[in-house]
């Protein structure tokens, strides 16, 4: 069965919620208030006035490949102007709250729906229960929409405030029914069903896609070879790419930068490697590397200008063959010490990596973020015509700081050339240094789902570096679980409660863990781990 014909098996959703709101005075409200009014008067009565009046939102793909919104007779296809207010749509210029107690003018006959009807499904405006639905490439292409510049994408939010929930199924499985192709980092340890991997391992095998797992020293983690042609590239570019990989990789095993005589030992053992594994009909590995910069060849060495024997190049290439030896048989034992693993497919239209087992401290994380970027690029690059793209970094904290920062940065430059849409998901803005490349990359960004974040200080680093109002302050940190305030282009922010179907809301349960059944007997724990007791003389 195609990946295709399961999403639309699972995915199909009717959205009908309705909401009234009462008209009464401005009153200081909070997120949560604005919410809690709107669900009432939410009776029968209700639901069937509005089925009448709002459009229909359904997530089969089966009608062109796209989501499809059913609108009522007379209901315009085209987005309406908002005007620049405040923060949110549903203030006034002033500033003062429009909400579900202040929005007499907002019913559901007059107000405006707050994007278009072309892309994806996120969920339902809380202010006018009209549905939400953007993409990215479908707006960076809409010419209603002009100032519409960047496909990058930013979800923030405390643990537990959804943020992950909206990132799967916006992002993932709706985005697939558009054929778009998605990569995932998935750095959220989970339990699950059958075993504690990363949380989107459930997702990926309901799809009939195996996450590509990484666990230093397990025998069953997969194997990611620097210099295997379908992740470097083919040709000139993909030595480039594997020159450029094991420099990076060097440099965390040094602590420190390449020197220049390094960069050398490293660029001939890599040839040499590279012909010897040739000659053999396999792959070259970091392990063929490792052994030519202990002992170089010296008929490589010809064709370098700089290098007077073999000696000296294995005087070059010792410190750094000693360092990358010990990162290796480490930090990336069984990893990166041999050819890539047999099962793992890099053409699928959903790839799943599961680093989930990496240690946060370790080099491991930057080395494989830079395997992965390498291959994206690299696959990227090799296409004729390019495929809509979506890469996405659950829990991308590291992109705040280190190598890889300038990595992430670098992609949200080119995103639009190659046709990627870089989406990162973070719990807190605040952690972020001041001179990180990711604070540009984050302002960039022109899709923001930001969810509740409790703390004072998290909420306000939001708003600053969104340029949002100081007012949007206290509504984050009010925000109910899985509504966010989500800002599209230069538009204001409007509030928004995520809709997921019964199958999106199985495969974004991340509460297995907490929600455990198993138990520790504690009486046998104790019996099993208490030392005998020593038994005097004359007891028994």
């Amino acid at each position: 069965m195609s990946m295709r014909t399961l999403l639309r098996r699972h995915s199909t959703t009717d959205s009908d919620d309705t909401r009234e709101h009462e008209r009464t005075d401005p009153a200081d409200e909070t997120a949560a208030d604005v919410v809690e009014e709107s669900e009432k008067g939410r009776g029968k009565k209700t639901r069937k006035k509005s089925r009448a009046g709002s459009p229909r939102v359904s997530l089969d793909a089966a009608i062109g490949g796209q989501i499809t919104v059913h609108r009522m007779a007379g209901q315009p296809r085209t987005r309406p102007a908002t005007g620049k207010t405040s923060i949110l749509r549903g203030w006034n210029p002033t500033g003062t709250l429009t909400t579900s107690r202040a929005a007499g003018a907002l019913t559901l006959a007059t107000a405006g729906a707050p994007t278009g009807y072309d892309g994806i499904l996120f969920g339902i405006d809380v202010l006018t229960n009209q549905p939400v639905i953007h993409d990215p490439f479908t707006a960076y292409n809409d010419k209603t929409q002009p100032g519409f510049t960047s496909p990058n994408v930013l979800f923030v939010g405390d643990v537990g405030a959804a943020k992950s929930s909206g990132a799967k199924t916006w992002a993932v499985v709706r985005a697939l029914l558009l054929g778009y192709r998605v990569i995932v980092v998935d750095k959220k340890l989970q339990d699950n069903a059958i075993d504690r991997r990363g949380e989107y391992a459930p997702l990926a095998r309901d799809l009939g896609t195996v996450p590509i797992t990484l666990r230093p020293g397990d025998a069953t983690s997969t194997k990611l070879n620097l210099l295997d042609p379908q992740i470097a590239g083919q040709g000139e570019a993909g030595g480039v790419g594997q020159q450029q990989l094991l420099e990076a990789v060097a440099s965390l095993a040094l602590g420190g930068p390449v020197s220049p005589e390094q960069a050398t030992a490293l660029r001939v053992a890599r040839h040499s490697a590279v012909a010897a594994a040739r000659s053999e009909n396999r792959v070259a590995t970091i392990i063929d590397v490792l052994r030519y910069l202990a002992r170089p060849d010296q008929d490589m060495i010809a064709d370098e200008p700089f290098v007077t024997d073999a000696e000296e190049l294995r005087g070059w290439g010792q410190m750094v063959g000693l360092a990358l030896d010990n990162l290796v048989q480490d930090e990336l034992s069984g990893i990166i010490d041999g050819p890539t693993s047999p099962d793992v497919k890099l053409n699928s239209s959903l790839t799943v990596f599961d680093v989930s087992g990496l240690d946060e401290e370790s080099a491991a994380i930057p080395v494989v973020m830079g395997l992965i970027n390498t291959w994206m690029r690299a696959l990227i690059s090799s296409e004729s015509r390019s495929v809509p793209t979506i890469f996405l970094i659950e829990e991308g904290w590291h992109l705040a700081a280190g190598a890889f920062a300038k990595v992430s940065r670098r992609n949200a430059k080119v995103a639009r050339g190659i046709a990627l849409e870089n989406v990162t998901a973070l719990q807190h803005l605040s952690d972020i240094d001041a001179d990180s490349p990711a604070q540009a990359m984050i302002r960039e960004a022109q899709t923001v789902f930001a969810y509740s974040q409790a703390k004072t200080d998290d909420a306000r680093a939001c708003v600053d570096l969104l340029g949002w109002d100081d007012q949007a302050v206290e509504f984050i940190r009010s925000l109910p679980q899985g509504t966010a305030l989500v800002q599209i282009g230069q538009d204001p922010p409007i509030m928004v409660r995520h809709v997921r179907s019964g199958w999106e809301e199985t495969i974004t349960n991340t509460d297995a863990a907490m929600a455990s059944t198993n138990r520790q007997a504690l009486d046998e724990a104790r019996a099993a781990t208490a030392p005998a007791p020593v038994l005097e003389k004359g007891e028994s």
